[in-house]
C-alpha cells in the first residue's frame, strides 16, 4: 500500500486524497500540475527556452523544499531539465550548472554529503559546452559544500588540485 509522503509508516489506499494523519495531500505528484511542462514546451517552441527553463526549475526547486520533499516528482521534473538542456545546451550551461551546484547542496541537506557523482555529471556538462570556468567552479563549491559544519574546515583545493580533478574527468569523457 502507498504511504504518505508526510508521515512515512501511514499507509493509505491508493485514492486517498487527503491524509487522516496530517491532512495534506498524501502521494507523489499531487501538488504538481501537468500543465507546467505544456508551458514549457510551448515556452521553448516560441524560442523562449530560459523562460522554459525557469518554469520547470522553480517546479523542482519547490518539490526539493525542506519541509515538502517529494523527491519522486522532484526527479520526474528533474528529467525534463536535462532533457530540456540536451536539446539547448549553449544557451542553458549557466543554468545547468546551478542545477548542479544546488543538487549537491540539497544532497548535503538529506544526507551530509554531497555526491562526487552529481559533481562529475555537472563537471562533464560544463566541460563539454566548453565552459572550463564553470567546471573549476562546481569543484570549488563542492568543496565548500562538503566543508560545511566540519571543524576545523577543511582546505580549499589548490588551483593544482583542482586542474589535476578536471585533467581526471576529460580523461573519463574520452573513456565514455
Amino acid at each position: 500500500m502507498p504511504q504518505c509522503i508526510f508521515c512515512e509508516g501511514v499507509d493509505l489506499p491508493e485514492d486517498t486524497q487527503e491524509c487522516p494523519n496530517c491532512s495534506k495531500k498524501p502521494f507523489s505528484g499531487m501538488y504538481f500540475d501537468p500543465e507546467q511542462y505544456a508551458r514549457a514546451e510551448a515556452l521553448e517552441a516560441d524560442g523562449k527556452v530560459v523562460e522554459a527553463w525557469a518554469l520547470l526549475y522553480e517546479e523542482w526547486l519547490a518539490h526539493h523544499d525542506m519541509d515538502y520533499f517529494d523527491e519522486e516528482m522532484g526527479d520526474e521534473i528533474e528529467v525534463k531539465l536535462l532533457e530540456l538542456f540536451e536539446r539547448q545546451p549553449s544557451l542553458l550551461v549557466e543554468q545547468r550548472y546551478e542545477l548542479c551546484k544546488q543538487t549537491m547542496e540539497i544532497q548535503f541537506f538529506w544526507a551530509y554529503f554531497a555526491s562526487e557523482d552529481t559533481l562529475k555529471e555537472g563537471m562533464k556538462a560544463m566541460l563539454r559546452n566548453g565552459r572550463e570556468d564553470l567546471a573549476r567552479e562546481l569543484v570549488s563549491d563542492h568543496a565548500g559544500i562538503e566543508g560545511q559544519g566540519r571543524h576545523p574546515k577543511p582546505a580549499h583545493p589548490a588551483e593544482d588540485n583542482i586542474t589535476s580533478y578536471i585533467a581526471l574527468i576529460r580523461k573519463e569523457m574520452l573513456e565514455e
